[in-house]
C-alpha cells in the first residue's frame, strides 16, 4: 500500500477526474482545441490512476504494472500503422495543417495493397516543430 488517503479525498479527485474528462471530450470537437482536449483527459485519467492506487484495497502493484507494460507494447507497435485515406496531396496537407501539425510524410497508393482499390493518399507520419 503506498500511503491510504481518506475515501472522500479519493471521491474529490474522482470528481475532479470526470470534469477534466468531459471537458477533454468537449474539446476534441474542435481542431484548434483537440491538443488541449488530449492533454486534459490524459490529466484526468492521470489523477483516477494515481488515486486509486491510493486505496487500502490496492495491494498487488505489480499486477496493474504488468497491464500498463502491456498497453504501452501495443500502443508502441500500433503507433503509426493507422492511416487515413486522402484523395489528393492537397486534401491531406490542409487537413494536417488544421489539425496543427507542422510537418508530414506521405504515400500515394490503393487501398489495402489492393491493385483494384482507388489510388490513395495515406498520412504515413505526422509531426509538429
Amino acid at each position: 500500500m503506498i500511503g491510504a488517503l481518506s475515501q472522500n479525498t479519493v471521491n474529490a479527485a474522482y470528481l475532479v477526474s470526470a470534469i477534466l474528462l468531459v471537458v477533454a471530450i468537449k474539446s476534441l470537437s474542435s481542431p484548434k482545441r483537440a491538443r488541449t482536449g488530449n492533454f486534459l483527459g490524459a490529466a484526468g485519467l492521470a489523477i483516477a490512476v494515481v488515486f486509486t492506487l491510493t486505496l487500502e484495497q490496492v495491494d498487488r502493484y505489480w499486477f496493474v504494472l504488468s497491464a500498463m507494460a502491456v498497453g504501452a507494447a501495443i500502443g508502441a507497435f500500433v503507433r503509426g500503422r493507422i492511416h487515413y485515406p486522402f484523395e489528393d496531396e492537397a486534401d491531406a496537407a490542409a487537413a494536417l495543417r488544421r489539425s496543427g501539425f507542422d510537418g508530414f510524410r506521405i504515400h500515394r497508393g490503393s487501398e489495402g495493397g489492393s491493385a483494384r482499390g482507388a489510388e490513395r493518399v495515406h498520412v504515413i507520419e505526422a509531426w509538429t516543430a
